[in-house]
């Protein structure tokens, strides 16, 4: 599947439609160029972000905004890719501003 058409093709003719993703980005890091490696994926989700916790607390305490300049270039990158940002199990706050940051518009 790699369109709307796709998948409502697969309904219609009373077929699955299977679309691969990743349930956060630690298979990527800070390595933005793994996302190349993830072509026919059709998402990655911005949560679960195991690895983000020592981050979190640093932010907190110093106030640079590293880790929040690795997240917007991560959407950049995702989108480049012609993958979904998938925000369906964010925060309120990761959510509205993941979605200020996307260019690309459904």
């Amino acid at each position: 599947m790699s369109t709307t058409a796709d998948i409502r093709r697969a309904k219609r003719e009373g077929k699955l439609a299977i679309l691969y993703g990743t349930q956060d980005t630690s298979l990527v890091g800070a390595d933005l160029d793994r996302l190349a490696l993830l072509r026919g994926w059709e998402s990655v989700a911005f949560t679960y972000l195991q690895s983000a916790q020592p981050l979190r607390r640093r932010l907190a305490r110093t106030r640079q905004c590293r880790a929040l300049q690795l997240g917007l270039a991560t959407i950049a990158r995702i989108e480049k890719e012609k993958m979904l940002v998938d925000f369906s199990h964010g925060g309120q706050r990761t959510i509205a501003e993941g979605i200020a940051a996307t260019t690309a518009r459904p």
